[in-house]
This record gives C-alpha cells, structure tokens and sequence, in this order.
C-alpha cells in the first residue's frame, strides 16, 4: 500500500511539473521583487531591458491629488534579431512586439512627497502573452473643446481650437472600481483618440471643469473582442 501511495505521489510532482512548464512557455511573467533598470530577463522567447524612468509624475503616495499621474518606462526588448525600444506604462495595455503582447504590470515603489526616486531604486514585473491569447477590442473618439472666443470678437481672434487645448483634454480609462487607472488617454491634435484595450468593463472619465463642464462622461463602458466602443465627448470652457 505504501509502495502504490509513493507511486501516485512521484507521477502527480511530474504532472504538476509538466504542466508548470508549459504554462511558463505559454504565458511567461517575471514577480516577486522585480527586475532593475539595465537587468535582462528572458520570458517565452523575449528578452527585456529596462533602461529608464522617463516620467514619473504619479500622485506620491502621502499626498491627495487631483490628478493620478502617469509614469513611463523606456525598454529595450528583444526576439533574435530583431530589436526596439518601447515605453510602458503600468496597467496600460499590452504592446505588440513580434509574436508576442508585452506588458508592464507593476512598478515599485510608490513615489513620496520626500524626493525623487533614484533610477536604480525602480523594480518591473512584465509579462510576455503570445498574441493569440489575449483579446481585446478598441475605445476611440473625439474631444470636441469650446466655446474658444466669446460671444463677441471685434479683434477677430481665431476660434479655432488649439492643439494644446486638445492635449489638456485628457481621457482617463479606470476599472469598474472607479479608483484604478487603467491608462490616460491624450487627443491628438485634432481631438481624435483611439487605444486598444483587453476585453472587459471600464470606467471613463475627464477633469471635471470648473467654469464650464464635461459631456459624455463619466461613462461606463464593455470592451468586447474585436469590436470599437466610440465616445463623443464635449468640453465647455464657459466662454460666452
């Protein structure tokens, strides 16, 4: 009887090893403390560098903000011979590279009101997703921004709005939860956008403005495969 028990056991630690690799080779991550700027870790047949902290304008942690913050890393990734450098950011969506759909899914530490984080102090968790195993769908749109002059323009001003009135129109993805920022999205200079994001329910939202106002959001949204969720959304900067 024991013999048999001891058997059972050695064939289920092969099965459960087997089965660890394969799923390693399937969809490979790095976790635990994290890898440093100049680091390379190997996953699923990619190589990946971190080179620097570009930006880092998080909220710190001991502060309340109005506004969350972003942070970019710049990554240099590899497959054989081919090579490019990417920036990414923590819960963004994950980017195409060869074969695969690379994602930075965590960043530590947090920032504090203290100081700067030193570059070497940066750990990444990435992931490594063959491409046919993650679906998602697109979220676009466009910022329509004004009343630009008033009512009334004797100097014949342009009414026309600016690139930079459109970037500060930020759209901001977050979980259902409302709290977690998914991504913030930047029109372009027309006040066009359009991201790709995993399938799932999302949270949209703008700064609320303190004249005028929003349209069109917040707004709760499903991200389905292969299909585009459009959003019109207005800005009224008070003028009349």
């Amino acid at each position: 009887m024991k013999k048999i028990i001891i058997t059972i056991g050695i064939i289920l630690l092969v099965a459960v090893g087997i089965y660890a690799f394969y799923k390693k080779e399937d969809i490979g991550s790095v976790s635990g403390n994290g890898i440093a700027i100049g680091e390379k870790v190997t996953m699923s047949g990619v190589s990946i560098t971190p080179l620097a902290v570009t930006e880092d304008s998080r909220c710190p942690a001991d502060v309340q903000c109005v506004w969350a913050g972003t942070v970019v890393v710049k990554v240099l990734v590899e497959k054989g011979d081919l090579k490019k450098e990417l920036n990414f950011t923590p819960g963004n969506s994950a980017t195409e590279f060869s074969d695969k759909l690379i994602a930075l899914d965590k960043l530590t530490p947090d920032r504090k009101s203290t100081g700067e984080i030193p570059q070497a102090d940066y750990r990444f968790e990435f992931s490594v997703i063959p491409s046919s195993k993650l679906q998602s769908g697109t979220l676009s749109g466009s910022v329509t921004v004004g009343p630009v002059c008033p009512a009334e323009n004797p100097l014949g001003f342009s009414c026309v709005p600016t690139p930079e009135m459109y970037a500060a129109a930020k759209v901001f993805v977050y979980q259902n939860d409302k709290k977690t920022l998914v991504t913030t999205i930047t029109p372009d200079a027309t006040g066009k956008f359009s991201i790709t994001l995993p399938v799932g329910g999302y949270y949209i939202d703008m700064i609320k403005q303190s004249i005028g106002g929003t349209t069109g959001v917040p707004k709760n949204i499903e991200i389905v495969p292969g299909e585009t969720v459009t959003l019109k959304l207005a800005v009224d900067t008070g003028l009349r």
